[in-house]
């Protein structure tokens, strides 16, 4: 009974502190390539994204992203209906069981209290460089704890490993290494009894049909997903960057500097797998040559494991400092407290509200899940949504705000959208109209224009 109590209020902060971020923003434009695609899919009959247009085929197919972001939210969509707050419960679940994962993975293999453990799973997962996986609100939180869990140190593999190493790469592509070292190495030990890994072998060949057919579909590969990733270029060491000024950065690099230290002792005592080094070193040389943004990934899914190996107190004790110290730093940058999902009913209520019966309508944050819907009240749709996290670099900006213009009489949703259809490339632009009469107003505590097309 003593012990709940103490590790209650931990866990419930801890969890607390994972879940915080989830809730920061209203829906923004990420959705435009997380959510709107599954939305189609439920209201129009099609996965794809016909407010895109017809570059890259964006109106036929989605597959410049993992099928996790794609194909989530669907269930929560069915169940409770298109909006936000369905979209948030996907996320929300997920992070709950990345936390609770990750606390428990900490108590198999260091054997230390729950309320430590709690904490410990709290510290590696308050890194800043993934903590934008919250922030952003995507369903790739759970990427660290599928490292943790493959990379779990059995003396044979289990067949859910397998499994697990087959579809690592629909879980997030930047996976791939690990599901590729991990299966050379057990290949290599296993080879003498293979007949005992039968069935894990079957589920390991699934799961590589499945990421064969979603990401080498040769048509949508060719259109999508090859442009996708030759558009994102990181520089070097950019696996470290936090989002952050370096003092507040310094603690989640510590810990991840942290997890290759205690690699490194673990080495020195000679009783690490070569599995995890070789993906330390694989990971870090790519994250040197300007391939890994996600090195985050890895070495916070590593972290227990090298923890478990290194035997070091010291370091133990360190990275649950760091954690608390990091709790801090979010607190003092939170750059403003949780707020409740955007609205479904209000948003499509002021779309409607705002534009004119039979009126053609473009859209930006938080408006876009409205533009599932193929036809709203009085023959309004919704032609086109402004685009900002596609990474396709060479999408032809020009074209696509001329066939706005040609089509679309009205702007809704918010300014710096309208100034900028690609945020992430292109930090202004022409506005989605030449000529327009604006007005500003409130939706939900934040600021949106209603742009009117005078030309």
């Amino acid at each position: 009974m003593m012990s709940l109590l103490r590790t209650l209020p931990v866990a419930i902060f801890a969890l607390a502190f994972l879940l915080a971020p989830v809730f920061l923003r209203s829906l923004g434009g990420d959705f435009v390539a997380y959510a709107l695609a599954p939305a189609n899919w439920l209201e129009r009959g099609t996965f794809a994204l016909p407010q895109l247009g017809t570059q890259y085929e964006l109106d036929r197919y989605w597959r410049f992203n993992s099928p996790l972001m794609g194909v989530g939210p669907l269930p929560f969509f069915a169940l409770f209906g298109i909006s936000h707050g369905s979209y948030l419960a996907g996320v929300t679940l997920l992070s709950l069981i990345t936390g609770v994962g990750f606390a428990v993975v900490v108590r198999r293999l260091l054997k230390q209290p729950w309320s430590l453990c709690f904490l410990l799973a709290m510290s590696f997962l308050s890194v800043r460089a993934y903590q934008t996986e919250f922030v952003n609100q995507r369903f790739t939180v759970i990427a660290p704890l599928a490292i943790a869990l493959l990379f779990w140190p059995y003396e044979r593999a289990r067949a859910w490993q397998w499994c697990l190493a087959g579809v690592m790469p629909l879980i997030h592509p930047a996976l791939l290494p690990a599901s590729v070292v991990w299966v050379l190495a057990e290949s290599l030990s296993c080879y003498r009894e293979w007949r005992r890994n039968t069935f894990g072998f079957v589920l390991f060949a699934l799961g590589v049909a499945g990421c064969a057919a979603w990401y080498l579909e040769p048509h949508s590969f060719q259109t999508q997903f090859y442009p996708h990733l030759t558009s994102r270029n990181f520089s070097a060491l950019s696996g470290w960057m936090q989002f952050a000024t370096w003092k507040y950065a310094l603690p989640s690099m510590a810990i991840m500097l942290a997890v290759i230290v205690s690699a490194a002792i673990a080495v020195k005592q000679r009783n690490v797998p070569r599995r995890v080094i070789v993906l330390l070193l694989v990971v870090l040389a790519m994250d040197f040559g300007g391939y890994m943004f996600y090195l985050a990934y890895f070495l916070v899914g590593l972290g227990p494991v090298c923890l478990n190996f290194a035997k070091s107190r010291n370091l133990i004790r360190l990275i649950a400092i760091l954690g608390i110290v990091n709790a801090i730093v979010f607190v003092k940058l939170l750059p403003n407290l949780p707020r409740l999902p955007t609205n479904q009913a209000a948003a499509e209520s002021f779309v409607v509200s705002h534009s004119r019966p039979g009126e053609a309508i473009c859209l930006g944050p938080p408006f876009v899940l409205v533009a599932a819907k193929p036809m709203l009240a009085d023959a309004r749709r919704v032609e086109f949504v402004v685009p900002t996290a596609l990474y396709l670099r060479d999408f032809d900006e020009p074209k696509f705000l001329d066939d706005i213009r040609a089509r679309c009489t009205v702007y809704i949703g918010k300014r710096e959208h309208y100034h900028a259809v690609q945020l992430y490339y292109k930090l202004s632009s022409p506005p989605v109209f030449l000529s327009a009469h604006i007005e500003e107003l409130d939706f939900e505590g934040e600021i949106v224009i209603v742009a009117r097309n005078t030309r």
